[in-house]
């Protein structure tokens, strides 16, 4: 095993069979120095001459990095199979591998990888971070945590990780935990938006909403054109007196697209709230065209998505899950908000044979 002063080097000579041949191993060297100065095409050429001699798993761990660089997933995933089979104590390329994987989609496999880099001795915290978003995607949410904590510990400065960090313990409903590590990404990035506004929301969350507003109202003094503080603050404590601020942040002609939509939002809010309902209207209006000029519909996501579905929960996923049904004929209550997909998810019960939709019935106010 590798030591973890080595750990992210690409293998040296000796990792390679130790006969060969002097030039080889200087191509090997010529070939890395092209990689790391990003010459790729000339580290490509290189490291194909040498595979025509010989089988040299450094040269097959450049090509795997050059065909990750350049988007070629499946050569860049055959690459470091291949490399990881001749050198399956490379730790650092477990973890490498586990994030083309993640890029792909593959993401429990990306994590086995990520788990393998940490084994052997991966104890850089953006092994940790980047296993504890993986988790994050299948919805583990209590172990992604953990891997952000180890990161943090890691690592006590890194703003990413600690919004992480804070972002995934208020979805497990643990905002007084999360206020700890926003405070500490404040204070180490001050104009930081997303920790400064994740913090707000998480005094909120805990019913400290003159702290919270407080906390945008500074973010906002440093930045006046800080749309989404606007916006929050519009939500968490609407006052008329924020109308002039949020106007003149819109007359600013180099403010993005992406605040102005939020400043639209909060003007929309707060005229409401004065029951200027016209002049709201328009805002809103406005708020919801800049930001549908900013999606971006990629058709070949959409189409690698649906695949995705399909592979997960196929024939034999829906098989292997045969049993964990419950046999009790109690009533399913399904809750939600208004326009929230309740009334969709009752018609894919009702789909079942032995299941039956009630539809939305007003005898629930009567149950005590």
């Amino acid at each position: 095993m590798r030591s973890s002063h080595d750990y992210y080097a690409m293998p040296t000579q000796q990792d390679d069979a130790e006969s060969a041949a002097p030039d080889i191993a200087a191509l090997s060297e010529t070939a890395l120095e092209h990689f790391q100065q990003g010459r790729l095409q000339q580290a490509r050429e290189i490291c194909e001459s040498i595979l025509c001699n010989e089988q040299r798993p450094v040269a097959i761990l450049i090509l795997a990095k050059i065909a990750h660089k350049q988007g070629e997933f499946v050569e860049a995933i055959e690459g470091y199979e291949h490399f990881l089979r001749m050198v399956p104590d490379h730790g650092a390329s477990h973890f490498y591998f586990g994030i083309v994987l993640d890029e792909c989609g593959q993401t429990e496999r990306a994590i086995e990888h990520y788990e393998e880099s940490i084994r052997l001795g991966g104890s850089k915290d953006s092994v940790h971070q980047r296993l504890g978003n993986a988790l994050v995607q299948l919805g583990r949410m209590h172990v992604a945590a953990e891997c952000f904590e180890r990161a943090v510990a890691l690592q006590p400065d890194d703003v990413a990780t600690l919004i992480d960090l804070a972002r995934t313990l208020l979805q497990l409903g643990r905002a007084r935990e999360a206020i700890a590590p926003l405070e500490q990404a404040t204070n180490v990035e001050p104009d930081d938006v997303e920790a400064n506004i994740g913090l707000a929301l998480a005094l909120r969350q805990m019913g400290r909403t003159d702290q919270a507003a407080q906390q945008l109202e500074r973010l906002l003094a440093r930045i006046p054109g800080c749309g989404e503080a606007h916006y929050q603050l519009s939500m968490i404590k609407p006052d008329s007196r924020h109308i002039a601020a949020v106007e003149e942040a819109l007359r600013d002609p180099g403010l993005s697209d992406y605040d102005a939509t939020y400043c639209h939002f909060a003007l929309g809010n707060l005229l409401q709230m004065n029951e200027s309902f016209d002049q709201a209207f328009d805002h809103f209006q406005r708020a919801n065209s800049l930001h549908r000029e900013s999606l971006e519909y990629d058709t070949k996501q959409h189409s690698h998505s649906i695949d995705r579905l399909i592979r997960t929960y196929s024939r034999e996923f829906v098989e292997n899950k045969r049993n964990f049904g419950s046999d009790s004929e109690l009533p399913v209550f399904v809750v939600g908000m208004p326009r929230s997909g309740t009334t969709l998810v009752e018609q894919i019960l009702s789909s079942h044979p032995l299941v039956h939709g009630a539809g939305e019935l007003d005898a629930i106010r009567g149950i005590n």
